[in-house]
């Protein structure tokens, strides 16, 4: 009889888990979610995260995340709001419906939030059904995005001065915020940066520089910045009597680049 027992209740158990699709949580989520269900607003957030990202969790459940969003965000929870916005913009668990996700995007804007700021400046600055196109008003919200410190929103500022959208062109101001971004690994800002020390435009022209910034963009897989770095490297721009490209950044660090021409022109400036 006790033979039939054991076997019994592992099958009563593993029945009870395929009907109700329990999942195995860590005391940390355990903790939060307790928190969330009595209506703390930071902590459905947090859960939703948890959910998003499958922490505590066995597997993600994006759908349970947007469900406590959702309830984080109604209470004025500002990353809650713009979490929400990202789900409805990209449609995850969700009919992707760009109008929903700026209204969200804008909630968490207007309270600060540095990146939300930022989708909505790019919202305004590109064609989407979500809101009518207004560079004024993207400007503005990537000024308050990047005066933040935001990456992308410094980036997308340099390149309303550089091609004057929704401001006045001012190819110092251009320069000055794509290099922010640049310093801060944005791939694109970093291309920017290297072309304005190239051509002088908002800067001295410096090859050695134009080179140092391509060649931190093309080592990020930038296409067009990793041509212009083969350009200059082909052409001798912004190479020392040593053969140093641009202070740090040898030529043996790009060697798909060095081709017989640059090879020789390194050689005869040893020699």
């Amino acid at each position: 009889m006790r033979k039939l027992i054991v076997p019994t209740f592992l099958a009563l158990v593993l029945l009870c888990a395929c009907i109700t699709g329990c999942q195995t949580y860590s005391p940390s989520f355990m903790q939060v979610r307790a928190s969330a269900r009595q209506g703390n607003a930071y902590s459905q957030c947090d859960i939703g995260v948890m959910y998003r990202e499958g922490d505590g969790v066995e597997q993600s459940d994006k759908k349970s995340a947007f469900c406590w969003f959702e309830k984080s965000a109604k209470q004025g929870n500002a990353n809650a709001q713009y979490n929400l916005g990202e789900m409805y913009y990209f449609g995850r668990s969700v009919t992707g419906d760009c109008k929903e996700a700026f209204k969200w995007y804008k909630k968490s804007a207007e309270k600060g939030h540095a990146q939300a700021q930022c989708e909505v400046g790019c919202m305004y600055s590109s064609d989407n059904k979500g809101v009518e196109k207004n560079y004024r008003k993207a400007f503005s919200w990537f000024a308050k995005s990047a005066e933040q410190g935001n990456a992308k929103a410094q980036y997308n500022l340099g390149k309303m001065y550089y091609f004057g959208e929704g401001v006045a062109r001012d190819y110092r101001q251009a320069f000055s915020w794509y290099k922010k971004a640049a310093e801060q690994g944005d791939a694109n800002a970093q291309y920017y940066t290297g072309m304005m020390c190239y051509n002088g435009e908002g800067v001295a022209k410096d090859y050695k520089e134009a080179m140092k910034w391509y060649l931190k963009s093309s080592e990020q897989g930038h296409a067009e910045a990793h041509y212009r770095l083969k350009w200059m490297c082909y052409n001798g721009e912004g190479i020392g009597k040593d053969g140093d490209c641009s202070g740090d950044a040898k030529i043996h660090r790009i060697p798909l680049l060095i081709n017989t021409k640059l090879q020789k022109r390194v050689k005869n400036t040893k020699n």
